[in-house]
This record gives C-alpha cells, sequence and structure tokens, in this order.
C-alpha cells in the first residue's frame, strides 16, 4: 500500500495595520514582535512552508512494516533587530516586523529538512 500527504501554509499577514514603534530613515514603518499577540506563540518571521510525505507500507500477516520520507520546506524572512537603551539604561534588543502586514518579508529565505522514517509493528 502506498500513502502520500501533501500540505501548504501561507502566512497572508493581517487585515489592518499594527501599531508603529519604528520609522527607519526611508519611512518603512515596523511594529515590536512583542507588542502582538498572535505572535507571542508561533515563529513570527515564517512567510510560507509546504510538506510532502510519500510512504509504503507492506504486511505479512501480524507484522507491518513501513517506510516514510518527508520533506520540509519554510520560508523565513529577516525580523528587524534593534538594540534599545531602557529607562534603567541597560541595552535590550527587540524584534520587528513591518507594521503594513505584521509580516517579515527582508531577505526572504527557504530551509528545507529531509527526514526518513521506518516503522515495524507487530499486532497480537
Amino acid at each position: 500500500m502506498t500513502i502520500l500527504f501533501a500540505g501548504y501554509a501561507k502566512n497572508l499577514g493581517t487585515a489592518d495595520a499594527l501599531l508603529v514603534d519604528y520609522t527607519d530613515a526611508e519611512g518603512n514603518e515596523y511594529a515590536n514582535i512583542a507588542n502582538n499577540y498572535l505572535s507571542k506563540n508561533t515563529y513570527a518571521n515564517i512567510n510560507s512552508m509546504w510538506r510532502l510525505a510519500p510512504g509504503v507500507v507492506r504486511n505479512w500477516g501480524k507484522l507491518a512494516l513501513s517506510l516514510e520520507w518527508h520533506i520540509t520546506s519554510v520560508q523565513y524572512g529577516e525580523l528587524l533587530k534593534l538594540k534599545v537603551v531602557e529607562s534603567d539604561g541597560k541595552k535590550t534588543t527587540h524584534s520587528y516586523v513591518q507594521a503594513e502586514n505584521g509580516m517579515a518579508e527582508n531577505n526572504l529565505h527557504w530551509i528545507t529538512n529531509h527526514r526518513l522514517q521506518m516503522m515495524l509493528k507487530y499486532s497480537f
């Protein structure tokens, strides 16, 4: 028996602009991801991703053997990192995304992962 899993996810950004925390010399507006509730428990710099996982399963009575190959590719954008001097004089680094849509669209690059997985199962 053969199996195939395929999936795609795309970050569409926000419909409304986020609150502007920083404006650079060219007039580009950025929002601090620490102030974005939706980015707290996820990766704020993912633009899109896809996964393909073909596999085969062979059964011999109560014994089953399967082999799967998972290919996952994620497109990341670069967050703008700025060092800020706090009121107590301590320097901290904050990460920013574009305020227009809440996405990190600078320096987009793909990272691909390959994983081979095998299973041996005996049912009794």
